[in-house]
């Protein structure tokens, strides 16, 4: 994966000039440069454009749309739907959203729980890098803080669309 991030990073790159800057990079391993070259020339033979894909859509730059920009839309598509959003029973269900938003963005900052989230992700990260299964790479990624508090967020909100009748667009 790190071969395909770094080409769709710099597009001029070919793939063994990025496994040779991967290589270069660490000097843990037990296995001459040659033969780590080679392995990864051979796992890229295997899946590097299924990796190149997963890539390209990691680092897709997506314009992000709040809850309030769809509601936005929502009102100016339907004429009735103001005074649906203005009622006072959804200004209750946004605060309560809004606090309980709020109150996981306090826990998710609270030094133990990011050191925490660190060390997990630092020891999953390890395990991955040493090539282990894809059961582990993908725990990788689910303990790394961004992902994380990205995953409380839209659970969140879809807790939020839930709650309001609306289905995922």
């Amino acid at each position: 994966m790190q071969t395909a991030l770094l080409m769709v990073r710099d597009p001029t790159l070919k793939r063994t000039t990025a496994m040779r800057r991967i290589i270069a990079a660490r000097k843990d391993w037990p296995e001459t440069d040659e033969t780590l070259l080679r392995r990864l020339q051979v796992k890229w033979r295997v899946c590097g454009d299924a990796l190149l894909a997963r890539a390209r859509r990691e680092l897709d730059p997506r314009p992000k749309v709040t809850f309030a920009e769809a509601l936005a839309s929502l009102t100016s598509s339907f004429p009735n739907a103001q005074q649906l959003v203005l009622s006072p029973e959804i200004a209750g269900a946004f605060e309560a959203i809004a606090a309980l938003n709020r109150s996981m963005n306090q826990f998710m900052s609270r030094p133990e729980i990011t050191e925490a989230m660190k060390a997990l992700h630092g020891f999953t990260k390890t395990i991955q890098d040493a090539g282990a299964s894809p059961f582990l790479h993908d725990l990788a990624k689910l303990t790394s803080p961004r992902e994380f508090r990205r995953r409380s967020e839209a659970s969140v909100a879809a807790g939020a669309r839930r709650a309001f009748g609306l289905r995922d667009g």
